[in-house]
């Protein structure tokens, strides 16, 4: 959750927008008395009133701009259930509140959407480092094949296919440079 503004019921509209200009927040959540969380007004609801009332000097309390039936939940729980508190409840706006149920916070669906962005990327990661793991890993096993396939385990020597191989880069390079050369051949076994 995110720092939130709280206010009081009693607190004029005009109020609430200077103090959520102020914070550079989009949402203010209405508290009584007690701190017990009552609704939430958003930059949407103070546009409504000022439509509606033409100036916020006229304007009555937050509460008659606010949306009501606010939705909570306890700093206990976790984020993906607050995700899907808010896509079943159609919701926007999901207040924290702390054991006593006073406010402590607030998440909006920017605030899901960035900790999911957030949650990806180190997936991301996670996952690059495993490929970059396993990659290394199959590197060092191809070597090891490589090995396997051009060494004679008895003798600890280049087996036939190694000797194949270094005869035809031998050709290569006689061709290349048009030099003579001969092979011998001993079975010393």
């Amino acid at each position: 959750s995110v720092s939130v503004l709280s206010v009081a019921a009693d607190t004029a509209l005009q109020q609430v927008a200077e103090k959520m200009s102020d914070a550079r927040v989009s949402c203010a959540v209405v508290c009584a008395a007690d701190g017990q969380p009552l609704g939430v007004v958003s930059e949407r609801d103070l546009t409504r009133a000022y439509a509606h009332y033409r100036e916020f000097a006229n304007a009555p309390l937050v509460t008659s701009a606010m949306s009501q039936g606010v939705w909570t939940m306890t700093e206990d729980e976790s984020c993906d259930r607050a995700a899907r508190t808010m896509r079943e409840c159609g919701i926007r706006r999901l207040v924290i509140v702390d054991k006593s149920n006073k406010v402590s916070g607030i998440v909006t669906q920017s605030d899901m959407l960035r900790a999911h962005a957030c949650e990806i990327e180190q997936q991301k990661s996670r996952l690059e480092e495993r490929v970059a793991e396993r990659t290394r890993e199959l590197r060092a096993l191809n070597a090891r094949l490589e090995s396997l396939s051009r060494i004679d385990p008895l003798m600890g020597i280049g087996n036939r296919r190694a000797m194949d191989d270094e005869l035809t880069r031998m050709e290569e390079r006689v061709r290349r440079y048009l030099r003579p050369y001969s092979v011998a051949l001993v079975d010393v076994d």
